[in-house]
């Protein structure tokens, strides 16, 4: 499956939340949703360049002050929380705009990883 670039607009300090409708992961040329047991999951924000260490990370170990992925709640489906707290990691400097770089990648039950999502985050002042 192809990465599928996937911005987002994060206001600093507040919670952000997956889009809904939630977005399913299908089987390559199929219309079937792949099941996610025993699959794991990773998303990490860093800054800009690639290379930079991560910002915030978070997994489907449910984190409190972070936020938490959840695979399968429905089949095939990815849904993810960033925290305020996780949010408000995102520095802002001088703008009022930051841009980081965010990843979203699944480990199926051998460790195979896949990249699902990767792109642009803006980080907005409140």
């Amino acid at each position: 499956m192809p990465v599928q670039e996937f911005a987002l607009t994060i206001d600093v300090g507040s919670d952000y939340f997956s889009p809904s409708p939630v977005f399913v992961w299908y089987e390559p040329e199929s219309l079937t949703p792949v099941n996610l047991t025993g699959y794991t999951a990773v998303a990490y924000i860093r800054a800009d360049p690639p290379g930079s260490p991560d910002i915030v990370t978070i997994t489907t170990t449910n984190n409190p002050v972070l936020g938490s992925i959840v695979l399968g709640a429905q089949p095939g489906t990815i849904t993810w929380h960033f925290t305020g707290g996780a949010t408000e990691l995102l520095p802002i400097g001088l703008s009022d705009t930051i841009t980081y770089l965010w990843w979203l990648i699944v480990s199926d039950p051998f460790g195979v990883q896949t990249t699902i999502f990767s792109g642009p985050v803006y980080a907005l002042a409140q």
